[in-house]
Formats: structure tokens, C-alpha cells, sequence
């Protein structure tokens, strides 16, 4: 599958645990929401992606990817230990990545 630059960075810097990088994939004054809570700027996606890789474990894996003109979106399969459901046991959702 063909992604965006910016978004297969991403997906690759996840995979491979780089906060680094994965921020660079970021501008400076975007924003993550996730579990109903938004989180603003580089240091505040930073802290949140460090804290959800811990408590998590997650892996995301694109698995479809649709342009238009808004941008693109990806929706991905999202596998880890999530412990405040199913007891712990891994389980997958869905996510969707927006670039644009």
C-alpha cells in the first residue's frame, strides 16, 4: 500500500518505538485525540504516545488508505495488551490517521 511520506514515517517510527521520529512527523502545534482527551504541541503527543506504548504495547498496522480532499485517512488494525478491558488479553480496534 502506497501512504504519504509523513504517515508511512509515522507508522515506521511506532513500529520501531522512536519518539523521535514519530514526533517529526508531527507540526508543532498539532493534536492527538485519543480516549477522549486531546493532546496538544509535540511535548503533550509526545507524553501521551510514551505513556500509552507502556501501558499498551500496541502495534498499528495500516491496512487501508483513502484520499480526498481533506487529506488522508488510514484506518489501521491496533493490536496490545489493553488493560482496562477483556480482562487483559490483546484485543484489535480500529484507528483513523487524518493527514491534510
Amino acid at each position: 500500500m502506497q501512504l504519504p511520506q509523513a504517515i508511512q514515517a509515522y507508522f515506521e517510527a511506532d513500529r520501531n518505538n522512536n519518539c523521535e521520529a514519530l514526533l517529526a512527523c508531527f507540526a508543532p502545534s498539532a493534536a492527538v485525540h485519543d480516549e477522549g482527551r486531546s493532546h496538544s504541541g509535540h511535548y503533550a503527543i509526545g507524553s501521551w504516545w510514551e505513556y500509552s506504548k507502556a501501558r499498551y504495547r500496541h502495534v498499528a498496522e495500516p491496512l487501508e488508505a483513502l484520499t480526498d480532499e481533506h487529506g488522508t485517512r488510514v484506518i489501521a488494525k491496533v493490536t496490545g495488551v489493553f488493560l482496562n478491558l477483556c480482562g487483559g488479553r490483546p484485543i484489535g480496534c480500529a484507528t483513523h490517521i487524518i493527514d491534510g
